[in-house]
């Protein structure tokens, strides 16, 4: 409107505006509407603030903003812990929380004692399993599934001839079929007879525990106190006043390996018959 107005010169309009940034640098902020093409960007008219009254609105809302981060933040540490359990639950395995245990009583049959020893010390256990000396029976089973595929290969093999039109051999390989037959039969007798007799003996010897905790507070504490250092590492027979006691019998607590890797019938091996077959193998 200024420049519309034919009276006043550019040099006075110049002259204003300096005067006016002298005195809104010297008493207060002035914010005047802009418009552009009729469009009001400030949307405000004649909106004016001194340089106090806007440092006192902008710490009020920095001290908004603070109180919604702190709103946000009290919000996220409350929801935390169950999205940690629940990632804990989906990407966590059997054995980050389980424990396996030597030294048991060789007699032990029923995994509640042993359940009830760690769950008083330890915390909420929720799983308790015992490895029994089944070598025998392992071994035994393992010869039953190698003379099984040898008698089906047979088996395919007499087929094969027959339909080929080769009596000959088909009689040499009916012959090992009824071999293979008579081991497997003798196998399972045996290990009939192993079971019967281990029955009537109270089972079979117990030779190691694995004890799995609900939370990873108990396996923790449970790992921490059972801690041995290198010395008690290499001597077994030293003892500590932190051993853990099964009865009378003193129990080695370590973390348990993944289920696909032990060797079930290697178990019965003790720890210083380990150390020694290693030491043979290393030299």
């Amino acid at each position: 409107d200024l420049y519309q107005d034919p009276n006043i010169t550019s040099d006075s309009v110049q002259s204003l505006s300096s005067d006016l940034d002298s005195l809104s640098d010297s008493v207060g902020i002035s914010i005047l509407p802009i418009k552009r093409s009729g469009f009001n960007l400030m949307g405000l008219n004649g909106l004016q603030m001194k340089k106090v009254e806007a440092l006192v609105f902008e710490g009020y809302m920095d001290l908004v903003c603070l109180l919604i981060f702190i709103i946000v933040m009290a919000y996220v540490a409350r929801l935390q812990p169950q999205l940690v359990r629940q990632v804990e639950h989906n990407i966590n395995r059997v054995q980050d929380y389980s424990v396996r245990v030597d030294g048991l009583p060789s007699t032990l049959k029923e995994p509640s004692a042993l359940h009830d020893l760690f769950e008083s010390k330890y915390g909420q256990v929720v799983d308790v399993q015992l490895a029994f000396n089944d070598k025998d029976l392992l071994a035994l089973a393992a010869q039953r599934s190698h003379q099984a595929d040898l008698a089906d290969l047979a088996i395919a093999r007499k087929d094969k001839a027959i339909a080929d039109g080769k009596e000959r051999q088909a009689n040499k390989y009916l012959e090992e079929v009824q071999l293979r037959h008579a081991e497997l039969t003798a196998t399972n007798v045996k290990m009939r007879e192993m079971q019967a007799a281990r029955g009537q003996a109270g089972g079979s010897e117990c030779v190691a525990g694995f004890v799995t905790f609900r939370e990873e507070e108990s396996y923790v504490d449970c790992m921490k106190q059972n801690r041995k250092v290198w010395w008690q590492k290499m001597f077994y027979c030293i003892k500590s006043k932190k051993d853990l006691y099964f009865g009378e019998k003193r129990l080695w607590v370590d973390r348990a390996p993944s289920p696909s890797d032990i060797l079930y019938e290697n178990l019965e091996y003790s720890l210083w018959q380990r150390r020694f077959r290693r030491a043979a193998m290393f030299v």
